[in-house]
């Protein structure tokens, strides 16, 4: 209810939940909300163990606050303007498609990864990445605004199609880059793929600072690009628009290189076609940026973090008699190999007490006493 606190101290599995204005769930450390129908989030929800959600409608005002782990395993859904922020050190992990809306912000300063399906945020919504953000099967679409001084990666594309990005960090996209926002590089933007990946600056702006790294296998420039930094491609090249170094001093002209360049459409072009436009220069040769060499800028973003192989989907502990009936279903594993069961008196000492072979690659039911 409003203005209520109710904190959760023990495990408990497929609750339905409402929040009202002003109320707040709180999860406490080591235990586990597994939530199968979260209809009205309207207050704030602290979590501090595990948080598994299925469905969960966030309204005006509904805050998640996560210093643990949270998984979703269905589409969240903004039906107003709620907020997500994941602290230092914490996990959330996307099991399904998801879409910021309705003006929503996501602060995250631990590691967001969305495991499939694409990630959108629409116009109005703000993203705030100082940690690590991962899309690994899907594409990231975005109408909004993104501050990325994290690690930002894209398994396959990314599309800004409108909205402002401000990369002061590490920007990096598997496939494809196709910008036609307000987009400011003062990081490295790198297109992974190299046969096939290709940076497009379809629409919109494109201001590149004097750090401001680029790197790729094809470069599309349609629309106005200007500023400072250094641009290594090793494929197509192809400058129709505007391309103007914003610094008269030589040293700060924008440099850009083109390792295949051989025969360009016009001569003396940087490009393989068009001109090469304004305060610009070649260098005689470029060594490209990756994420080890642009530590200077950004060290702190150096971690990894690999969510667990598979997606839990239900978790039970039951008190049978004098036993406690622990069961749990996966919708689908990778390469697991056993799940551990571990007691403990305090919640912070634990003792292994038995091992339960995995399916390994498939779906499982499995119960320990």
């Amino acid at each position: 209810g409003s203005a209520q606190v109710v904190c959760v101290t023990s495990n408990i599995s497929n609750a339905n939940v409402d929040i009202a204005p002003g109320g707040t769930l709180k999860i406490e450390s080591g235990c586990i909300l597994s939530i199968q129908n979260f209809n009205n989030f309207n207050g704030m929800l602290i979590n501090n163990g595990t948080l598994i959600a299925g469905n969960i409608n966030f309204g005006n005002g509904g805050t998640l606050i996560n210093n643990n782990q949270t998984t979703f395993n269905g589409t969240p859904n903004f039906n107003g303007t709620g907020t997500i922020t994941n602290n230092t050190g914490a996990v959330i992990i996307h099991n399904a498609t998801f879409t910021l809306s309705n003006a929503s912000t996501i602060n995250n300063n631990g590691t967001i990864v969305s495991m499939s399906g694409d990630v959108s945020a629409n116009q109005n919504t703000t993203i705030n990445n100082y940690g690590r953000f991962e899309v690994r099967n899907g594409n990231f679409n975005s109408n909004g605004t993104l501050n990325n001084n994290g690690f930002f990666k894209v398994n396959n594309f990314i599309n800004f199609n409108g909205g402002n990005v401000n990369n002061n960090c590490r920007l990096i996209v598997g496939n494809g880059f196709n910008n036609a926002s307000v987009f400011v590089n003062d990081g490295l933007v790198w297109v992974t793929n190299t046969s096939t990946g290709k940076i497009q600056n379809n629409a919109g702006s494109w201001m590149n600072t004097a750090r401001g790294m680029v790197r790729g296998h094809d470069f599309h420039n349609n629309a106005p690009l200007s500023g400072s930094g250094a641009f290594y491609f090793t494929g197509d090249t192809r400058q129709q628009s505007t391309f103007t170094g914003s610094y008269n001093h030589p040293d700060s002209f924008i440099k850009f290189y083109d390792a295949s360049l051989a025969a360009p459409q016009v001569s003396g072009s940087f490009f393989d076609f068009g001109v090469q436009g304004t305060k610009v220069m070649r260098p005689a040769t470029m060594i490209p940026a990756d994420t080890s060499s642009f530590n200077g800028i950004c060290a702190q973003q150096t971690f990894e973090i690999t969510p667990l192989p598979l997606q839990l989907i239900v978790f039970r502990a039951v008190s049978v008699s004098k036993d406690i009936v622990l069961s749990w279903e996966t919708a689908k594993e990778i390469n697991t190999r056993s799940f551990e069961v571990e007691y403990s008196t305090n919640g912070s000492d634990w003792s292994a007490i038995g091992s339960i072979a995995a399916t390994g690659n498939a779906a499982g039911k499995y119960q320990n006493t």
